[in-house]
Parts: structure tokens; sequence; C-alpha cells
């Protein structure tokens, strides 16, 4: 059985996957999104080492086949990096654990030497390296790489918007993406439009929901621009933030377009008002806040504040209550 981990984040990754399953669609597969640091998931460590088909929460099992043949055991990993000295250690473990069955592990970016030249003492299949993508390196290993997918590839990884087909693919994630981002969802719309994307490169049928996804993006760019410059420090709960000196941005969208981009939206409002930027906004009748700061320790204090199931407005009281504290603090130092 051949288990596929993947990232499904890296968009530079939809042309190798595609590569692989048909390398290997006679051959029993599963695939697995996930990221580095979750390697050494008990989860993980069961599908890996399970010996016959099973389930492992967001895992595909294979549908391209039904008349499917077995095989040694083998991991093919995609896109997967060290991030960090944390990762990095979590990827030494994971390859000194999985040596016999890591078949290859590709990547388009350098890792730290150092982890790079260790690896590899043992296991020549991995290869990170920012010399070629992914697909190219899977070309070299005797995997399906059709011309048109190495053009196609190419503008992914220079993010070429001049290609039709990358074109697509950037803009339907990239939309997906902030779909996921406005609303807190988990990971698994970004792992279907991943999967959806690889489908319709092997069928070589266009995907309707994917081409939804590519037709919003321009209106979604639109959007953003224009909702940017909608803050304004006027909300009297933070007046005495005000007179401080530390203006709050605030904006409020009472129905607002879910494909807006509101991370990009307080992005550029926090350029004006660095202090504190609020989004407070609607989406199908929920309510959601988005708040960012230069100066304060706002995933802190959200996390902190998030346990209460306090309501916006006295969220908002907190909020105002932590800027002037903090202004009045740094002032005396």
């Amino acid at each position: 059985m051949v288990r596929i981990l993947y990232d499904p984040e890296n968009v530079n990754c939809l042309f190798s996957m595609a590569s692989v399953l048909l390398k290997h669609e006679r051959e029993q597969k599963i695939i697995i999104p996930t990221e580095t640091k979750s390697l050494l998931s008990p989860k993980l460590k069961e599908v890996l080492l399970e010996t016959s088909i099973v389930k492992f929460d967001n895992t595909q099992l294979d549908e391209f086949n039904d008349d499917l043949r077995t095989c040694d055991n083998q991991i093919i990993i995609l896109g997967l990096r060290p991030k960090n000295k944390k990762e990095a250690a979590i990827v030494a473990q994971f390859v000194s654990d999985y040596k016999r069955q890591i078949k290859l592990w590709i990547d388009d970016k350098n890792w730290q030497p150092d982890l790079y030249n260790y690896l590899r003492l043992d296991n020549q299949n991995i290869i990170a390296t920012n010399e070629s993508s992914c697909l190219s390196k899977l070309q070299k290993h005797g995997y399906p790489a059709p011309a048109i997918w190495l053009r196609i590839d190419k503008a992914l990884q220079k993010n070429d918007l001049r290609n039709f087909v990358a074109r697509r693919y950037i803009q339907a994630i990239a939309v997906n993406q902030v779909l996921v981002n406005n609303c807190f969802n988990d990971i698994d719309s970004q792992i279907q439009i991943f999967r959806l994307a690889i489908q319709e490169i092997i069928d070589k049928q266009l995907s309707y929901e994917i081409s939804e996804l590519a037709d919003m993006f321009f209106d979604m760019k639109i959007k953003t621009e224009i909702l940017k410059d909608n803050f304004s420090d006027t909300h009297p709960i933070f007046r005495k933030a005000k007179r401080l000196g530390c203006p709050v941005g605030y904006l409020y969208l009472k129905d607002m377009e879910r494909s807006a981009d509101i991370k990009s939206i307080i992005e550029l409002g926090l350029k004006k008002y660095p202090w504190l930027c609020v989004v407070v906004y609607n989406i199908k009748d929920e309510k959601y806040i988005f708040v960012k700061s230069k100066y304060i320790p706002i995933n802190e204090l959200l996390s902190y504040y998030g346990e209460l199931d306090i309501s916006i407005n006295s969220l908002l009281k907190l909020l105002n209550a932590e800027v002037v504290n903090y202004k009045i603090k740094n002032d005396h130092k």
C-alpha cells in the first residue's frame, strides 16, 4: 500500500500529486493531508503502520480505480518541510522511524543544510532543493510529467497569472482560503478544493466548484480595496483610547459579502490604526470579529477572552481597556 502525505495548503503540489496518483494508479493507496508538526501524531502513526485500508480523519481513500493490487508499504511525501527547529526535530525522528518505508520525500525548497545532509546519509530518496519543482524531480524518478503539466507547474511556482490554468488554480485556492479564514473554519474545505483540482487534472474535465471560486477572485479584490478605506476611529467604546493618542480603527459590516478578504482588510487598516484594528461582520446571520494590533499581544488576549463566552460589545470594552492600560503602562516606563 502507498501512503501519500502532502500539504493541502501548498498549491505547488497539485501536479506532482496528480503524477504520483497516475504512477501508482493500480496500487492501493491512502492520500493523507497533514502538516509537518503533525508527522509524529498518534493518529498518523496508526494509519502509517496499518496493513489494511483504514479511514484516518481527512484521509482520502483511492477512488480512481476499483481494481487495485497490493504492494509493499511505501510512503511518498510531497511539499512538507521543517519551518523551525522544533519541526526539524520532528522530521528527523520521522525519517528515523520510517526510513525503510519512505520511497520518496520531494520538496521544492532548500532545507537547513546540516539537517538535510544528515538525513540523506541514510535515505537518498529525500530530495529537497529549490533547483527544480516537485514535478520535475518526480519526472527524473520515472513519474509521468507531460510537457503541458510542466508548463503549468512552472507558472504555479512563479505565481504567473498569464497561464490560464495556473491562474485558475491560484485564484480558486486564494478565494477558498479567504472563505475559510472569514468563518474561522478548519482545513476540510481546503482539502476538498485541492482534491477537486487533482481530479480535474487527471480527468481533464473542469470542476464547477473551482470555476465558481476562480470567478469570484476579482470581485474579492475590488471589495477588499473598497472596504479598507471604511475604517473609523469614532466608535464610542474606544473614546478614551483615542484621547490618549491611540485611535482604534473600527469597521462594521452588517451584511458582508463572504468573499471580501477580512484578513487583508485588517492588515491594510493597521497601517492607519496600528494600536488596534477591529472588524465586526455578519455572514449568514452569524456574527464574527477579527482583531489585530501591532503593539498588543492580541492572540493571547482573544484566547483568554474567548473562554469567557461574552458578547462582542463586552469584548470591545475589554479591548479598549487593554489599549488604555498598555498605553499608560508604557508611558510611565
